[in-house]
């Protein structure tokens, strides 16, 4: 496979897509593109972008999703208009791709599984599948349990899953014609000659002392510590439990450990689990995984040094098993709470550019794209992780 990307800000859609295309492709024929990744701020309309993609790459499969902002080959951008994509030749027995429709919390496994059996009937000797799925009310670990229970553990997963502005109301997944806002997307490639350096890193720290899950349904948290759960959050936060949703996503970012085997390639030994959704009364919430009774929870806080930090280990890691290597694509995918919609302090173009350059040997040719999204895929060292408000980076590159 070729890969080739590009971004644009242009308000117009149908000028957007024209300026991406040809500005990724730079001569190749459009008519040689098989798969478009993209990913689009809210401001664009699904069905204006899928119309346009089709009219430049007729022959393409499409899978997309809404995030918070972007991160492509030329620029950062958390516009409202803002578009990037990564455009891939390839040939019917390289990749194959499925969607499903209404997928949540209780159903994740089932609809994940069902999804992979499509993906594996079509195309049986996969060895990477990236996901894209709802940002909202999704039970992450059971999707890929249902992936894995088809594919085995050895698949490689990435990807993450869909946002908007940081409102956490509707996120929106494109495939081929249909949109969906509850629906998840599987992509999966044979690749047999490529392998993929995959890292993931937060930069949150525990804040207080640990919380017991004492009641929970599914991915729907009831009670910590035999109280109501949105109660015990917003009072450790000295907050009124109606605060508006919204404000709470980066304040609410839940801490909880992972398997000791996964902490050095993690580089820490918790994941970061943020709430993107309440329920009306305000008593209980979602987390975008299902953890058993008993499970403890502590509350974070976003550590500066330690996420500078981080993405230098990160980087060097990557650099460390890259073996001077160059990439052949890089599929970026970091939480919607680590743009500058939320923290204003970090200059995000030059934290991005920390990270690509090194990765890319200042080659600004190399293709690259990412978004901000409610949530991050890759694999640590042999097991896939979900989590969010992660710089996940996943690095194909052709094999040593």
């Amino acid at each position: 496979m070729e890969f080739f990307s590009g971004s644009s800000e242009a308000i117009n859609t149908e000028a957007a897509v024209k300026e991406l295309v040809e500005t990724a492709l730079n001569g190749t024929s459009p008519n040689d593109i098989k798969l478009i990744f993209f990913h689009t701020a809210v401001g664009h309309k699904g069905q204006a972008i899928i119309a346009a993609f089709k009219k430049m790459c007729p022959h393409a499969e499409l899978v997309g999703c809404t995030a918070s902002g972007v991160i492509g080959r030329e620029r950062v951008s958390e516009k409202l208009r803002v578009i990037a994509a990564m455009l891939m030749t390839g040939e019917k027995d390289e990749f194959a791709t499925v969607a499903k429709d209404q997928i949540f919390g209780p159903n994740s496994h089932d609809v994940a599984l069902a999804a992979a059996q499509e993906l594996k009937n079509k195309l049986p000797n996969i060895k990477f599948i990236s996901v894209i799925a709802s940002g909202v009310n999704l039970d992450a670990d059971k999707v890929i349990e249902g992936i894995e229970s088809v594919f085995g553990k050895d698949v490689d997963i990435f990807g993450g899953t869909s946002g908007d502005q940081m409102q956490a109301k509707h996120t929106f997944q494109f495939h081929n014609e249909t949109e969906m806002e509850h629906g998840i997307i599987l992509a999966g490639f044979t690749w047999p000659n490529y392998e993929m350096i995959m890292l993931s890193h937060h930069g949150n720290k525990i804040m207080g002392d640990a919380m017991t899950i004492t009641k929970i349904d599914h991915n729907r948290i009831w009670e910590l510590d035999n109280k109501p759960a949105w109660h015990v959050l917003m009072d450790r936060l000295s907050l009124d439990y109606m605060t508006d949703f919204a404000k709470t996503i980066p304040l609410t970012a839940l801490l909880v450990e992972i398997p000791e085997n996964l902490r050095t390639d993690y580089h820490n030994q918790v994941r970061v689990l943020t709430i993107f959704m309440a329920d009306e009364k305000r008593e209980s919430f979602y987390l975008p995984t299902n953890l058993p009774k008993g499970t403890k929870l502590w509350m974070s806080m976003r550590d500066e040094d330690f996420m500078f930090e981080g993405r230098d280990w990160q980087v060097n890691k990557i650099l460390e098993k890259l073996h001077g290597r160059k990439p052949l694509a890089v599929f970026h995918t970091d939480c919607a709470a680590r743009g500058k919609k939320t923290f204003d302090v970090i200059e995000k173009d030059h934290f991005v550019a920390s990270m690509k350059n090194p990765i890319t040997q200042d080659d600004k040719s190399i293709p690259w794209l990412g978004m901000y999204g409610f949530g991050e895929f890759a694999k640590i060292g042999d097991s896939n992780l979900f989590s969010t408000q992660t710089s996940s980076l996943c690095v194909l590159v052709n094999k040593d």
